[in-house]
């Protein structure tokens, strides 16, 4: 059986998908190491995997020397056979090439093309430029020739793999027919569900008052949590006791009212916690992470899309255009617009439908499954 290292950012959207694809290796018979910073040690072992400490690594374009000397350091030692990593990631993609170790990257978010990309074209093509320059500079201290791929100069590319790119999402995702980047394999969305002994994990479903999820993001960006704690807000006033349920998931340290919150509202911090919430959820209001949508799409519930960034809004509007989701901008949003809108999707049976034709095509573990496969397949060339 193989060793195979398996190196994440360090956001729980993205660990949580692979630590599904590390746990059905290890099922399999392989030594799983899973590098990552000390607060995700729990987790990793709870699926199965090694956790392996790292200090760098927090930010993918940031400190890359830094992470790279750490991880070409534990990679010396650990003399992994394969080396899964994040697509955003150069610094364990560069290592394995410094070693000649074959890699795999994944990605979590959906695909979108060069000219899709949001922002001004020649604002991204000069950043890019400059990263690409920042990364040929750090090969070139590790003895790595300049990159030939012009994709790998793209922020979520950094660690692109041409033999083989995981795409852990649903096809019908996709801004529209695309050409994928060399090596790319759809296998759907990935995810590890372990148990919780958290009381408030697992809501009753009421036959009066609808169960509304309200999600918070783990990452953390600048500005993202002036953002959720206005739509936090928000949704505490929209809902008072008597007319929902509401399940937050996020830290009630988040938000600051005066007033205290009913009995009506349950605060969930306890992570990963989407596949504990979300089978007796009515509504699901989210910042709009592509794995959240999925286990919405999964447990066909209806959701209310407020874009915290860019990347978030192509996905808002392809759920949109597939009849999902409704999406709100954070400036047109206050307690009665968030009221309504979830009172339309409640009421929407045409987006029940449409929900319902996609929930069945949403299976992790076939997925969990399918990019084990293909590693496996990797590992015998």
């Amino acid at each position: 059986m193989a060793r195979i290292a398996v190196v994440s950012q360090w956001l729980l959207g993205h660990i949580v998908p692979a630590l599904g694809i590390g746990a059905e290796l290890a099922r399999r018979g392989h030594e799983v190491s899973m590098l990552a910073a000390a607060p995700f040690r729990a987790l990793i072992e709870q699926a199965g995997l090694k956790h392996v400490e790292i200090v760098c690594g927090k930010y993918p374009h940031k400190f890359m020397e830094a992470a790279l000397n750490e991880i070409d350091a534990l990679f010396a030692s650990m003399q992994p056979d394969l080396v899964l990593c994040d697509s955003a990631l150069s610094a364990p993609a560069y290592a394995a090439e410094k070693r000649g170790l074959p890699w795999v990257s994944y990605q979590t978010a959906v695909y979108i093309p060069d000219e899709q990309v949001p922002g001004v074209q020649r604002v991204n093509e000069r950043l890019r430029a400059m990263y690409r320059d920042e990364l040929n500079a750090l090969r070139q201290q590790h003895g790595l020739p300049p990159l030939a791929d012009e994709v790998r100069t793209r922020g979520d590319f950094a660690g692109l793999s041409a033999d083989l790119h995981l795409m852990l999402f649903l096809e019908e995702l996709l801004p529209g027919p695309v050409e994928l980047p060399r090596g790319s394999r759809i296998v759907g969305p990935c995810t590890f569900e372990p148990e919780s002994a958290i009381p408030l994990a697992r809501p009753a479903r009421s036959t009066e008052l609808p169960n509304i999820i309200v999600c918070t993001s783990s990452a953390d960006k600048p500005g993202y949590t002036e953002k959720t704690r206005c739509y936090l807000e928000h949704a505490l006033a929209a809902f008072p006791e008597g007319s929902a349920q509401l399940y937050m998931a996020a830290d009630a340290g988040i938000v600051d009212l005066a007033g205290g919150f009913g009995a009506h509202v349950r605060w969930v911090g306890s992570h990963p916690n989407h596949h504990l919430l979300f089978p007796y959820a009515d509504v699901i209001v989210t910042h709009g992470g592509c794995g959240t949508l999925q286990k919405a799409i999964r447990h066909g519930v209806p959701t209310i899309i407020i874009p915290l960034g860019s990347d978030h809004i192509r996905l808002a509007e392809r759920c949109a255009e597939l009849g999902i989701a409704k999406v709100m901008s954070l400036e047109a949003i206050n307690a009665e617009s968030l009221r309504r809108a979830v009172q339309q999707a409640l009421a929407d049976q045409q987006m029940k439908q449409s929900i319902a034709r996609l929930s069945g095509k949403v299976d992790e573990q076939n997925s969990n499954r399918r990019a084990a496969d293909e590693i496996e397949k990797r590992l015998l060339r």
